[in-house]
C-alpha cells in the first residue's frame, strides 16, 4: 500500500507544481498588463499546449519509476486541473477588465471570450486525449 501512497502523492505534487505555479505568475503578469501585453497569448499557449503536455511528459516518467501504467485515473484529474485552468484565467482577464474601474469584465463576457474558452477547451482536451490513447497503448511498464 506504501507505494500506491507515494504514487498518488507524486502525481499530486506533480499535478499542482504544473498547475500552481505558473497559474500564479499568470495571475501577477495579469494583474501588471498594459494596453499592448503579452499575457492573453501567454495565456492560451499555456493551457492549450504547456499544461496539457507537461503534465503527460512528468506523469509518463511517474509512471514508469513506480511501475504503473494508471492513466485512466490521471485522465480525471489532468481534464480538472485544465478546466479549472482556463476557468481561473478567465477571472484573471475579468478582474484585468474591471481594475480601471470599468463594468465591462463579469457582466458583459461577449461571445468571442466564450468562443476563446471554448477553443482552449477543446484543444486542450484534443492533446491531453491524443497523449493518454498514446501511453497507454504501450502498455504496462512492468511487462516491458
Amino acid at each position: 500500500m506504501k507505494g500506491n501512497q507515494a504514487y498518488f502523492i507524486e502525481i499530486l505534487k506533480n499535478a499542482l507544481k504544473w498547475f500552481v505555479f505558473p497559474n500564479l505568475i499568470l495571475f501577477i503578469l495579469w494583474q501588471l498588463e498594459s494596453e499592448t501585453s503579452f499575457t492573453p497569448s501567454l495565456t492560451l499557449l499555456f493551457n492549450i499546449a504547456i499544461l496539457p503536455l507537461s503534465l503527460l511528459v512528468t506523469t509518463k516518467s511517474i509512471n514508469q519509476k513506480h511501475q504503473k501504467n494508471w492513466w485512466h485515473l490521471n485522465t480525471i484529474l489532468f481534464s480538472i486541473l485544465l478546466i479549472s485552468s482556463i476557468y481561473l484565467n478567465l477571472l484573471n482577464w475579468i478582474l484585468s477588465a474591471e481594475r480601471d474601474g470599468g463594468n465591462y469584465g463579469r457582466h458583459n463576457i461577449d461571445n468571442g471570450t466564450w468562443m476563446i474558452i471554448n477553443l482552449e477547451l477543446t484543444i486542450g482536451f484534443v492533446i491531453l486525449g491524443i497523449g493518454l490513447l498514446y501511453f497507454i497503448s504501450l502498455g504496462n511498464p512492468k511487462s516491458k
